[in-house]
C-alpha cells in the first residue's frame, strides 16, 4: 500500500476510485490469503464491486495493465521482466491481459511512445 501512496485505510460505504477500491481488494487479498477473512466478508466485496460494474479480478488486471504500460514505456526491461515483475504466472498470459486491456502488443505500446 505504501507504493500506491497510501498511508493508512479508512473504509466507507461508497468506493469511488479505482485506486480505493485496489486498495481495498489488496487488504482482502492479504487476509485472503492468511485466511483471516470469512465468507461473507467475501461476498460482500464481490457485491460491492458488481455494483460498479466490475469485479475485484477485474480491477485488479486494469491497475497492473496501467503499471505495465508504465514499465513498458519509461523502462529497457524485457516483457519477461516486466511479466515477472507484475507477478504474471506466464508472459504469455500477461501479453494476452495486455492485449485484451489495450489492444495492443508490448512492442506496440514501445513503439507509440517513440514515435511521439
Amino acid at each position: 500500500m505504501a507504493e500506491m501512496g497510501v498511508a493508512c485505510l479508512k473504509l466507507e460505504g461508497r468506493m469511488k476510485r479505482p485506486e480505493y477500491v485496489a486498495t481495498v481488494t489488496a487488504v482482502y487479498r492479504k487476509a485472503l490469503d492468511e485466511g483471516t477473512v470469512t465468507r461473507g466478508m467475501e461476498e460482500a466485496l464481490y457485491t460491492a464491486f458488481k455494483r460498479h460494474g466490475s469485479t475485484p479480478n477485474q480491477t485488479r488486471q486494469e491497475l497492473l495493465v496501467r503499471k505495465a504500460k508504465q514499465l513498458l514505456t519509461t523502462t529497457d526491461s524485457s516483457v519477461q521482466e516486466i511479466s515477472d515483475q507484475l507477478g504474471f504466472s506466464s508472459t504469455s498470459y500477461f501479453r494476452k491481459i495486455l492485449h485484451r486491456q489495450t489492444g495492443k502488443t508490448p512492442t506496440q505500446i514501445r513503439r507509440e511512445v517513440l514515435s511521439v
